[in-house]
């Protein structure tokens, strides 16, 4: 306002000093022009910036939340500065783990080249092998070593998303198998019992198996560790019921108190942990619609994790 009052002043007083009588018609009408675009352009320029002003003193609210507590417009901008704090720290979470999947999909890539070069040369020893009976027995101890090996290599494929280029059909029969083949020498190693039920077999899901399997690897690797230190009988298992998957197992349990927060980034009770798994299996579920929740362990003991599609509210 002050702004704009001093340039009609100026204005003004320009006016006072001009003898109007020594100019034209014509050069009157263009002063009067000149000096009316000029205070128009001062005054346009002021109403913006008072109408901006307007806008944000009629943003201001100040309201109670459900405890009674005044919420100021301070109180919600540092609600937002926190939130946006915990976005660009999922942000570099979640390229750490890009660059994470980036380089095992091309260290896999490179073992595959290697693999099938050990494979070539294992058919040429075999041809020696068959002829010298103790380089036989040095063949056969590598070539079961490198099957071993290949049979691992094999289990990153339904890892790779780009190798579905559209959702498929993945059976629970498909997904249990995985398990069993990655978790084989685990199980066997700290004398874990681990089963699937023909419900579970049965069960089919329409996705892409890079989104569902390492969320099952993660809770059953989950499972093992928890296990491991456990008295026998040891289990896992692998159910289905309505349109939910469940694995159980009957170690010593989530509790109560860690229900919910088990999911949060950053939360774990493993010794070494980064408290990533849960989390970033239960956001990638519920982008596709699905949902990672814990439910009541079986007589009281261990924990049941539980794979479904959303329910609706008030479902």
């Amino acid at each position: 306002m002050v702004k704009f009052e001093l340039t009609l002043r100026e204005a003004t007083q320009r006016l006072q000093r001009i003898n109007l009588t020594t100019l034209t018609e014509s050069e009157v009408v263009q002063l009067r022009i000149d000096l009316e675009t000029e205070i128009e352009s001062v005054a346009l320029e002021k109403a913006v910036i008072l109408d901006a002003i307007s806008q944000q003193l009629k943003a201001i609210v100040v309201a109670p939340d459900s405890s009674g507590h005044m919420v100021t417009p301070l109180d919600i901008t540092g609600a937002q500065e926190e939130e946006i704090l915990a976005l660009q720290e999922q942000a570099d979470t979640d390229l750490e783990l890009t660059q994470l999947g980036m380089a095992i999909e091309i260290v896999n890539h490179e073992f595959q080249a290697t693999i099938q070069s050990v494979r070539n040369n294992l058919r040429r020893l075999k041809a020696w092998a068959d002829v010298n009976e103790p380089l036989a027995d040095v063949y056969r101890s590598i070539r079961n070593n490198f099957e071993h090996l290949d049979s691992y290599l094999a289990l990153f494929t339904p890892l790779h998303r780009r190798l579905y280029r559209q959702k498929i059909k993945i059976k629970g029969s498909d997904i249990g198998q995985f398990l069993f083949d990655l978790f084989r020498e685990r199980f066997e190693r700290h004398r874990i019992d681990a089963k699937m039920t023909p419900a579970f077999r049965s069960y089919c899901i329409t996705g892409y198996p890079s989104t569902f399997y390492p969320v099952f690897v993660n809770l059953v690797d989950n499972a093992v560790f928890w296990l491991q230190d456990r008295p026998l009988p040891r289990t896992i298992l692998l159910d289905a019921k309505d349109q939910a998957l469940i694995l159980a197992d009957n170690g010593p349990g989530v509790p109560l108190s860690d229900r919910e927060i088990v999911f949060e980034m950053g939360f774990t009770r493993k010794p070494g942990g980064r408290g990533l798994g849960l989390y970033i299996s239960r956001d990638v579920l519920g982008k596709i619609g699905w949902e990672l929740t814990i439910g009541e362990a079986i007589e009281g003991q261990g924990t049941v994790f539980i794979i479904q599609p959303k329910r609706e509210v008030g479902s």
